[in-house]
């Protein structure tokens, strides 16, 4: 009986851990009674990390705190980098928080883009280079940073005000991305709203996966264009590639290395891609245009070769008029449901694309 009781509270403690630590890569949360220590690792150094956070509810006086960069919660004013961590703080119900933001332009929400308009939200410029004097007039409790490999946030440090480091978009897992909403939750007091929205995520994910499960044929994949003097491909362990399988795909690239984008030649390209059954891209034109095959041909001759561009299945998604960058991060499964809807229309005949279209 006694050994029986220990084996429950043993698998008991697992699961409670499992649930804490969830999915994501770079993320550890850890609740006290007092506060939440917050572990940002650095996907780009295994073992180090680039941020840990003590979370402390601001009322509360704590005589004794763990190592970390200590922050009030909830955050009053914020000053965010990109418009995905904007779309998120959105997500959250947090949005009149939001003191300043990079790149206003970026934005896909009407909401935010008329506070920027109204000056209720103020646009710092590039996030490379963002106007620190207005970020001081801000008066930031908190910055959201995304970071990069080798790259720092420069003046920022100026306002006093703590950088957190949002690396989420190098997540290999696309569910394992929405959980950076428990963060975003924690930080701005709504984080049983930023649970509830996670697992709902998961769930609504997970059935549509299991939809494309019973798909008959695994149609072949290519993905984006040439830049430059190569390909731009997703790397073969990134959320994007994850996802294309999740959908019932076989991505052309599934064994590329890496976790994030890459790029190919376009003899790979070609060498894999020549015959696939689909074709995915994304692309930028203001207005709300639609990209056409005679657009992309005149782009390059070269991708006239492809069986998609032959055959009419090549499908293109604006990014400026539609939320794309915002939904793969918050909202997966809608992603999800457009590849599924493009793969397999009979599994779900009636959707309504809100993301792609067929290039005419």
């Amino acid at each position: 009986m006694k050994k029986t009781l220990s084996v429950l509270l043993l698998l008991l403690s697992l699961n409670a851990f499992a649930d804490q630590t969830g999915r994501a890569r770079y993320l550890r949360i850890e609740k006290a009674e007092a506060y939440t220590v917050v572990t940002v690792l650095d996907p780009w150094k295994k073992g180090s990390e680039i941020g840990r956070y003590v979370l402390v509810p601001g009322k509360k006086q704590v005589e004794s705190l763990p190592k970390g960069q200590v922050i009030k919660v909830p955050v009053s004013r914020a000053v965010i980098y990109t418009s995905v961590h904007s779309a998120m703080v959105e997500a959250v119900g947090a949005e009149e928080r939001i003191a300043a933001v990079c790149e206003s332009e970026y934005l896909t929400s009407e909401n935010l883009k008329k506070a920027v308009r109204d000056g209720l939200i103020k646009d710092l410029g590039s996030a490379t280079t963002p106007n620190i004097e207005k970020m001081l007039l801000c008066r930031p409790d908190v910055i959201l940073a995304t970071p990069y490999e080798n790259n720092s946030s420069g003046n920022a440090s100026k306002t006093g005000a703590p950088i957190v480091q949002l690396p989420d978009y190098m997540e290999q897992d696309p569910l394992a991305r929405v959980e950076w909403l428990r963060f975003i939750g924690l930080l701005f007091g709504a984080e049983e709203r930023a649970e509830s929205l996670y697992r709902e995520v998961c769930s609504q994910y997970e059935s549509l996966k299991a939809l494309a499960a019973t798909a008959t044929r695994r149609p072949k994949v290519m993905t984006e264009r040439k830049w430059g003097s190569s390909w731009g491909v997703a790397a073969g362990g990134s959320y994007i590639a994850r996802m294309l399988a999740d959908a019932g795909a076989d991505y052309i690239f599934s064994d590329h290395p890496g976790s994030g984008s890459s790029y190919a030649s376009v003899e790979q390209v070609l060498e894999r891609g020549r015959d696939a059954d689909f074709w995915l891209l994304k692309y930028t034109m203001d207005g709300g245009r639609q990209m056409s095959r005679a657009d992309l041909a005149g782009d390059n001759p070269v991708y006239k070769v492809f069986a998609p561009y032959q055959k009419g299945t090549v499908w293109g998604c604006n990014t400026i008029s539609t939320p794309y960058y915002d939904l793969i991060a918050i909202h997966p499964e809608k992603v999800l449901a457009e590849f599924i809807a493009i793969f397999h229309p009979e599994l779900l005949p009636d959707y309504k694309f809100l993301l792609y279209h067929k290039l005419k």
